[in-house]
């Protein structure tokens, strides 16, 4: 009877070794699939990071390209009007000393 009870221990000694066992290569388990899950989300926000950066200096150079257009359109705008005020500014000038030699 007493080598009942204590082979009845033994096993239930070895049942909890298993136990433990298992438990702790679940807990392992668990944590590898939660690092590897984690990695797999830092992956994937390093690509998300390098699209947003991406698209915006995409944004950015094509508004820099709208931006320079528009300002080599008012450059030409200014361009022509200080030439033509300073052709009609010549004209007049010359004029002037025209009509003062001949006065």
């Amino acid at each position: 009877m007493i080598e009942n009870i204590i082979e009845q221990i033994k096993a239930s000694e070895n049942k909890s070794k298993e136990i433990i066992l298992d438990a702790k290569k679940q807990h392992s388990e668990i944590i590898e699939k939660a690092y590897s899950g984690s990695t797999v989300i830092e992956e994937q926000t390093k690509a998300d990071i390098a699209k947003i950066f991406k698209d915006a200096k995409d944004s950015a150079v094509s508004d820099a390209g709208i931006e320079i257009e528009k300002l080599a359109s008012q450059y030409k705008e200014r361009r022509e009007k200080i030439i033509s005020s300073v052709s009609v500014k010549e004209k007049e000038a010359v004029e002037l000393i025209i009509g003062k030699v001949f006065e």
